[in-house]
C-alpha cells in the first residue's frame, strides 16, 4: 500500500510538473511572437473644418502620345474629419497596419471641385466635372520634414465639350504640413485609367495618363501620425 501510495504521489507530481511546463512554454511562445498588427492614428487639426485647395495649371499628360490637357486653375472643396468624442480635438482616423505596411486612411473628403480654362491640343476646349466624393487619404509621415504621403482615392471625372472622356482611379501625392501645400503627382502608366473617350485620339480607352498639380490649402490644416 505504501508503494502504491508512493506511485500515486509521484504520478501527481509528474503530471503537475508537465502542466506547469506546458503553461510556461505557451506563455514564453506568446511573448516571443512578433506583433504584425499596428494601429496608426492620424490627428487632423482643426477637425470638422471646411477647406479649399487651389492649383494653377493642373496638367494631364498622356505618355502614349505626349498629349497634354491643361486648365488654368482648379479649386477643390472639402471638410476635415470630425473629432472623436473620447478625445476632443483629435480625429481617430485609424487603420490597421498589417505587417507594418502603410495602408491608406481617409483624413478628409473632397466634395466638389471647379475647373477653369481647360484646353486640349489643337485648341480643343473642354469642361471637367467631378463625380461623387473623392477621398484625401494619408499613408505615412516623414517625422523630420512632416511631409505626409498619401493619395486621392475614389476619383471619377468626366470631360465634356470638344474632348470627352471618363477617368477613374487614384492620384498619389504629398501634403507638406509646413507650407500647407498638397502636391498631386500620379505618374503615367499608374493608377488613373481612361474608361471612355472621344478626344481625337489624344485620349483613348485604356490610357493611363499622368496628372500633376500643386494646391495651396486654406484653413491652416495639419495632419500628423500618432502625435
Amino acid at each position: 500500500n505504501d508503494f502504491l501510495k508512493g506511485n500515486t504521489v509521484m504520478r501527481k507530481l509528474v503530471r503537475n510538473a508537465l502542466v506547469a511546463g506546458a503553461a510556461t512554454t505557451a506563455a514564453v511562445g506568446l511573448a516571443a511572437t512578433p506583433s504584425f498588427a499596428d494601429t496608426a492614428t492620424w490627428n487632423i487639426n482643426p477637425n470638422s473644418t471646411a477647406f479649399s485647395a487651389t492649383s494653377t495649371n493642373p496638367t494631364l499628360t498622356n505618355p502614349r502620345n505626349q498629349a497634354s490637357l491643361t486648365c488654368t486653375s482648379v479649386t477643390a472643396n472639402g471638410t476635415t474629419l470630425a473629432s472623436d468624442p473620447l478625445d476632443s480635438g483629435t480625429v481617430h482616423a485609424t487603420a490597421p497596419q498589417v505587417g507594418h505596411n502603410d495602408v491608406p486612411d481617409t483624413v478628409a473628403p473632397v466634395t466638389s471641385s471647379a475647373w477653369w480654362g481647360c484646353m486640349a491640343p489643337l485648341g480643343l476646349t473642354f469642361n471637367v466635372a467631378q463625380v461623387g466624393t473623392w477621398n484625401l487619404q494619408a499613408t505615412s509621415e516623414n517625422l523630420t520634414t512632416h511631409e505626409v504621403k498619401g493619395q486621392i482615392s475614389n476619383v471619377t471625372v468626366n470631360l465634356s465639350g470638344a474632348c470627352t472622356a471618363t477617368m477613374v482611379g487614384t492620384v498619389r501625392g504629398t501634403y507638406d504640413n509646413n507650407t500647407k501645400t498638397l502636391t498631386a503627382n500620379e505618374p503615367g502608366g499608374g493608377n488613373l485609367l481612361v474608361t471612355a473617350a472621344a478626344c481625337y485620339g489624344f485620349l483613348i480607352v485604356g490610357d493611363r495618363p499622368a496628372f500633376s498639380a500643386t494646391f495651396a490649402v486654406t484653413g491652416n490644416i495639419t495632419v500628423h501620425r500618432n502625435h
